[in-house]
């Protein structure tokens, strides 16, 4: 069963690499943690962009992976990357490069994925995260 998919949306410079912050949680409320996260290659958190704007906003146009072990902390941050109405902190920072949106300024969605083995007291078996981000790329003017 895969978790409900979470939807933001967020702002990022043209040129320079995204930050995508989050708390994720499974549908029981309870934080994954890193060994229960197995993605492509068992150590990375998958991701896939799409241009909105572009000729077919269905097609891929940026498919890659993070590095888990950078990307996911077991116990919820609260550092500077975390700026929320709440004081939980986050459990997922994935570094997005600017080359995943290769055509400029414009809106974009990134699909992110990872394979779980989580399994709750009722017996039920989560076996995927899924999120998402709404991205608008705007224009640097201090370019």
């Amino acid at each position: 069963m895969p978790s409900e998919i979470t939807r933001t949306e967020m702002t990022a410079r043209e040129g320079k690499p995204y930050w995508s912050v989050h708390h994720l949680q499974y549908p029981d409320g309870s934080d994954p943690v890193a060994s229960e996260l197995s993605g492509v290659a068992t150590a990375e958190i998958g991701y896939t962009v799409y241009d909105l704007g572009g000729d077919d906003p269905t097609t891929a146009i940026v498919t890659a992976n993070l590095d888990k072990s950078v990307s996911w902390f077991d116990t919820l941050q609260t550092d500077g990357f975390w700026d929320s109405e709440d004081d939980d902190g986050y459990n997922f920072r994935g570094k997005i490069p600017s080359t995943a949106f290769p055509n400029g300024a414009g809106s974009y969605k990134v699909e992110y994925s990872a394979s779980t083995s989580k399994t709750d007291a009722g017996g039920v078996t989560f076996d995927a995260l899924a999120w998402e981000e709404y991205v608008t790329v705007v224009e640097r003017f201090d370019a």
